[in-house]
């Protein structure tokens, strides 16, 4: 991130739930080095975003662009 510290992000393209969130604790638990957590997914349930906060992780709620676009951009935009 813009201070140096590791981002480990989980990207899905659907409603991120509470399984989505298991997974990205487990990755933030197994690293080797200090991570902030990010899920990013173009909406979250009610529940995941609870276990989110409970886990002291972070969100972004990002449409994906549709296959074929060459639209891209800079991780930045997503912090």
């Amino acid at each position: 991130d813009s201070n140096g510290n590791a981002v480990l992000m989980e990207l899905k393209r659907r409603t991120g739930g509470p399984k989505d969130v298991e997974q990205l604790q487990r990755y933030v638990d197994n690293s080797r080095v200090d991570v902030r957590g990010v899920l990013v997914a173009p909406s979250f349930s009610e529940r995941a975003l609870a276990m989110i906060h409970d886990h002291e992780l972070e969100y972004a709620e990002i449409e994906p662009t549709s296959a074929g676009k060459n639209e891209h951009k800079s991780l930045s935009e997503f912090m």
